[in-house]
C-alpha cells in the first residue's frame, strides 16, 4: 500500500474501507463485492451480473496550507474523493435503492470516527447524488463526495 501521506495512500485506505460493504457483514448492500478504483464507467453487464458495484474515484486537491522549512516543503491539502455506487434496483422506485447504498458509504467511510483512525486529519462531507439512469432502467447510481484532509510532503511524493 501507498504510503497514507498522498492522494493514492488516502485512496487505499478508502479502497480499504469499501471492500467491507456486504450484507453478510451488515451492511444493507454488496457493493464491497465489486469494487473499482478510478473506474468511470461501469457496464451494465457488470452490474447486473453481482447487482451492485462502487468505484473510488480522486478529484482535485485544494491547498488549505503550506509551509517551507529548509528543504522540506510541507503541505496541508484537503484531497476530493467520489465514491460512485451502481445497483439494481426497481425502476419506479430507484431511489430506495440509492438511498439504501449512500447510507452504507456514509457509514463505511465515517464508521466510528471522523479521521480514519488518526490516519488523516478529517474526513468531510462535501455532497452526495443520486443519478439514475434511462428511464426503465433497472440500475441507480448514487454518489457520495467527501473531502480528506492530510499533511504531505512534497519533496517526498
Amino acid at each position: 500500500m501507498a504510503e497514507r501521506n498522498t492522494a493514492g495512500g488516502v485512496a487505499a485506505i478508502i479502497y480499504g474501507r469499501i471492500l467491507r460493504i456486504k450484507k453478510a457483514d451488515g451492511f444493507e448492500t454488496d457493493m464491497g463485492l465489486q469494487p473499482f478504483q478510478g473506474k468511470t464507467k461501469v457496464a451494465d453487464e457488470q452490474i447486473i451480473e453481482k447487482g451492485f458495484a462502487i468505484s473510488v474515484l480522486e478529484g482535485i486537491d485544494v491547498v488549505q496550507e503550506q509551509a517551507n522549512r529548509g528543504r522540506m516543503t510541507l503541505v496541508k491539502l484537503e484531497q476530493r474523493y467520489g465514491l460512485v455506487g451502481y445497483g439494481i434496483c426497481d425502476p419506479s422506485a430507484p431511489n430506495v435503492t440509492a438511498h439504501a447504498m449512500l447510507r452504507d458509504m456514509k457509514r463505511v467511510i465515517w464508521d466510528g470516527d471522523s479521521n480514519f483512525g488518526g490516519q488523516v486529519l478529517a474526513v468531510r462531507y462535501l455532497s452526495r447524488d443520486i443519478g439514475p439512469r434511462a428511464d426503465g432502467v433497472n440500475i441507480v447510481m448514487a454518489l457520495l463526495e467527501i473531502g480528506v484532509e492530510y499533511a504531505e510532503d512534497l519533496s517526498q511524493p
